[in-house]
């Protein structure tokens, strides 16, 4: 009985360990789906830094365009004027000639941050939605979690009731002892005529038939006596 519940509680360990080692698999599917989606996160904010990046340096590009065009500006305005030369209607002129590519300027820079806007709400978008993803495997780890617990608080109860069967039948076993070696004591007697025969006989005798054996001498001795 005593080995039956040690088996008892063999299996029940290795319940508890493969429940274990499932949570500690899932767990760790669960960390690789978020180090996944973790990188995703970074591949998007890196191409968007990129897209970012691109159009501002072609805003950049507007920008020196549109400086060429105010210095030059500048240097007619700063220009000295002969006697017979007419500068307001150059400077006029000027502004006139200008009012295309400034106005080209102006639209391509509304039109690249318009550009830049659209990147980052694209890109904070779909980092939401991963960041959705990343809570929902979280939540998904602890409740699976809070599945196995249950199973492996009632294994670690079952083999707690085990060990408290085995005390119990530790404690009969003690008294069964006791009982067997004051059945040895009684029948150490028939024992020894038995390993004594054994001796001559060189074959090995039970206590059943160590027990007839010695009834049999008892007959063969004291029965004849008694007819005599």
């Amino acid at each position: 009985k005593i080995d039956r519940e040690k088996d008892f509680v063999n299996r029940q360990q290795e319940h508890i360990s493969s429940l274990e080692e499932r949570a500690a698999e899932k767990n760790s599917n669960s960390r690789i789906d978020i180090d996944s989606e973790n990188q995703k996160i970074k591949d998007i904010i890196e191409q968007m830094n990129k897209d970012i990046s691109f159009d501002q340096n072609r805003i950049s590009e507007q920008n020196e365009k549109l400086t060429s065009l105010n210095e030059e500006l500048q240097e007619l305005e700063n220009s000295r004027g002969g006697l017979f030369s007419n500068k307001s209607k150059k400077i006029e002129e000027l502004k006139i000639l200008q009012e295309k590519p400034r106005q080209d300027i102006s639209n391509n820079i509304s039109r690249y941050n318009e550009n830049i806007d659209k990147f980052r709400s694209v890109a904070a978008v779909k980092v939401k939605e991963i960041e959705d993803k990343i809570t929902s495997f979280r939540s998904q780890s602890n409740e699976k979690d809070t599945t196995i617990q249950p199973q492996i608080d009632s294994h670690t109860l079952k083999i707690s009731e085990a060990y408290g069967r085995i005390d119990a039948l530790e404690t009969e076993k003690i008294g069964l002892s006791d009982s067997a070696r004051q059945l040895e004591a009684e029948i150490g007697p028939v024992k020894y005529v038995a390993e004594a025969i054994a001796d001559f006989t060189g074959k090995e005798f039970d206590i059943s038939q160590a027990v007839r054996i010695v009834i049999i001498v008892l007959v063969l001795v004291f029965d004849p006596l008694a007819i005599l």
